[in-house]
């Protein structure tokens, strides 16, 4: 069950994130690999075509991204699933990852936390099969939201609006019901994994539950106010994104920066941190100031900078899956 949850701040700034205490609501469990993504021909395809204006963006292009033995191996043995739940008035988007194999119970289970905002970086098809589902081979149950206001739904259901780390958490402590009714997952084994705006949700969600075990966060979203100062769109980001912005800016960003609460994160969950030491995006200062927080007050963490490593970590994506399947190994 989702119990009554409030985040309070400085001030009178107070965020209500959910009221419910009935369990969440999965009102649509649709298979992944749905036309055109039911064979490896059928899905090349509708890449080349949805690209055909792009000619760098080729079948020889794509298939080098996904292996025909990659496709089929995970199309075999990964049950890929589409979701739409619901929490409160609001149909929220989400997917999950499992072992077909129906002799496999009570598996530890990763929340991944995605980027973006609105429907913008919504985990597609592509990033389950690619991203995601090497998770699911190393043994682990992966489940994500697309968030409250994040796409992911039919077009006639209530999505309300993204508020980039405000009431749209709950849509992440409202998968803890959907695992708890899934007996491949292991509810009391949950860590959270996101990137971005996602490590920034990871934060706000363990700071709301102290039942997550461990925190895998890459290329973390720690200081708001330092990452507007970055560049002028990350601002208009915010501005669009984050109810009552210019009236309470100061509160609305100190309530999405976990540099201002990292003590509110639970001492028993370690934290992972995974940075780019060349991204310009979100500086790797972004995840060292939040290390340094974590150690001045004792908190198990690690901090892990790839020397040449983008805002993408081009070049390091093998390290970071490796580091991340060892931290939930240890600690899940």
């Amino acid at each position: 069950m989702i119990k009554k949850l409030l985040l309070c701040f400085t001030g009178s700034f107070l965020l209500l994130l959910s009221v419910t205490s009935e369990a969440t609501q999965v009102n649509y469990d649709a298979t992944c690999y749905s036309a055109p993504h039911d064979t490896y021909d059928n899905l090349i395809d509708a890449w080349v075509e949805r690209n055909r204006n792009n000619p760098g963006l080729n079948r020889t292009y794509f298939e080098e991204q996904v292996s025909r033995s990659d496709f089929d191996s995970v199309r075999q043995t990964i049950d890929c699933r589409w979701l739409v739940y619901q929490h409160g008035p609001y149909q929220i988007g989400g997917f999950m990852l499992k072992p077909y194999d129906d002799e496999i119970e009570n598996l530890p289970v990763i929340i991944y936390n995605r980027e973006g905002y609105g429907s913008r970086g919504s985990v597609s098809f592509r990033q389950l099969i690619t991203e995601l589902a090497p998770y699911v081979e190393a043994g682990f149950v992966v489940i994500g939201s697309q968030y409250k206001g994040g796409g992911g739904v039919f077009p006639n259901q209530r999505n309300g609006d993204d508020e980039f780390g405000g009431a749209d958490v709950a849509s992440i402590l409202a998968l803890l019901d959907i695992i708890d009714q899934d007996s491949k997952a292991d509810v009391s084994r949950v860590g959270l994994l996101g990137s971005g705006r996602g490590s920034m949700m990871s934060f706000l969600a363990a700071r709301n539950n102290d039942s997550f075990k461990a925190i895998a966060s890459v290329r973390s979203l720690t200081n708001l106010e330092a990452w507007i100062d970055v560049r002028a769109a990350n601002e208009r980001v915010a501005a669009q994104y984050i109810p009552d912005y210019d009236s309470s800016r100061l509160e609305a960003l100190a309530q999405r920066s976990v540099t201002e609460w990292a003590g509110d994160i639970s001492s028993t969950t370690p934290v992972l941190l995974l940075h780019g030491a060349r991204d310009r995006q979100i500086p790797p200062e972004q995840s060292q100031q939040l290390a340094e927080i974590f150690a001045s007050q004792g908190h198990p963490h690690r901090l892990q900078t790839y020397s040449h490593g983008d805002h993408n970590l081009r070049g390091y994506e093998g390290h970071v899956r490796r580091d991340v399947i060892e931290w939930f190994k240890e600690y899940l």
